[in-house]
C-alpha cells in the first residue's frame, strides 16, 4: 500500500493533489474552527484547541518531511549513477517517519475525543 501511495504521490501530482481522507493543516484548522462553535464549555474548548494545535504541528512537520523526501527521490531519479538501494533507503526512512507520525496523530485523536462529549464529537464531524 505504501508503495502505491508513493507512486501516486510522485507521479500523480504531489502533495497538492492530496485531498479528502488525508489529514492536512487545512483540515485541522477547520476542526479548530468547528470546536469554537460546537464546544460551549470554555475549559474543554481550550483543551481541545491545545490538542488540535499539537495535531496541526504534527501534520505540518510530516508535510515538510514528505516534501524533503520528494526532492531527494527526484534528485536520485535524475542521477544516472544513483542505485536502487539509495532510493529505497530514502523511501524506507519516509515510511518510518510516516508510521511514527500516524501513531502520534492517533494518540492526539483519542486525546481530542476524550476532551469532548459524544454529542460534540458527532457535531464536530458532521457534514453540515
Amino acid at each position: 500500500m505504501f508503495w502505491a501511495f508513493m507512486y501516486w504521490y510522485f507521479f500523480g501530482g504531489g502533495a497538492g493533489a492530496i485531498s479528502a481522507g488525508v489529514l492536512t493543516p487545512a483540515a485541522v484548522e477547520e476542526l479548530s474552527d468547528r470546536v469554537e462553535i460546537v464546544v460551549e464549555n470554555p475549559e474543554r474548548a481550550e483543551a481541545a484547541q491545545l490538542t488540535l494545535g499539537e495535531l496541526g504541528r504534527a501534520v505540518k512537520s510530516f508535510e515538510k518531511e514528505f516534501s524533503a523526501t520528494s526532492r531527494a527521490v527526484t534528485r536520485s531519479y535524475r542521477d544516472h549513477a544513483a542505485d536502487r538501494a539509495e532510493i529505497e533507503a530514502v523511501l524506507d526512512q519516509l515510511n518510518r517517519d510516516w508510521e511514527r507520525g500516524q501513531e502520534r496523530v492517533l494518540d492526539l485523536r483519542f486525546e481530542l475525543r476524550d476532551q469532548l462529549t459524544r454529542e460534540e464529537w458527532v457535531a464536530l464531524h458532521s457534514n453540515d
